[in-house]
């Protein structure tokens, strides 16, 4: 004879999420929540570091044959989306030839889904950007792109 109606499976977790409910003192309930928080940042900081490391070998700057390229990164774990977000920054320093110049590249990328969300690409001497786009949207300025970023690195 059954006496509960629901399977016995997670009742462990239903028991600790209602007490966590009702109980009068709820700080124990938030700091098992914030360390929750807290592991899924430093995990997404650990998953940025290691796509940066496999891209970069960890160099910071690398020589070319124009120049340099001077690298960074900032890893994103955005609490609303569940997700971890890395956004690659490249300067590339072009000293070879008639006239110095720089570009700038910008990617997003999603770590949970291995994907692109956006690009920007712009070159010292261009007034606008050669490409930029978040999603399905086109943009017109690094300004445009940092608004359309503003969603996935909000934490």
């Amino acid at each position: 004879m059954k006496f509960f109606p629901f399977p016995l499976k997670g009742l462990t977790e239903l028991l600790t999420a209602t007490l966590c409910l009702v109980t009068v003192d709820a700080r124990s309930c938030l700091a098992e929540s914030n360390k929750v928080q807290y592991e899924l940042q430093a995990r997404c900081g650990n998953q940025a570091r290691d796509i940066y490391a496999k891209d970069w070998n960890s160099n910071e700057i690398a020589n070319t044959k124009d120049g340099q390229i001077v690298t960074s990164f900032e890893n994103h774990y955005n609490l609303t989306l569940n997700k971890c977000f890395y956004l690659f920054t490249a300067t590339s320093y072009i000293t070879k030839g008639a006239q110095p110049s720089s570009n700038l590249s910008l990617i997003l990328l999603d770590v949970n889904d291995n994907s692109e969300i956006g690009e920007f690409y712009q070159s010292q001497n261009q007034d606008k950007p050669s490409w930029c786009y978040v999603s399905d949207t086109t943009c017109h300025s690094k300004g445009e792109w940092q608004s359309l970023i503003k969603p996935y690195m909000e934490r």
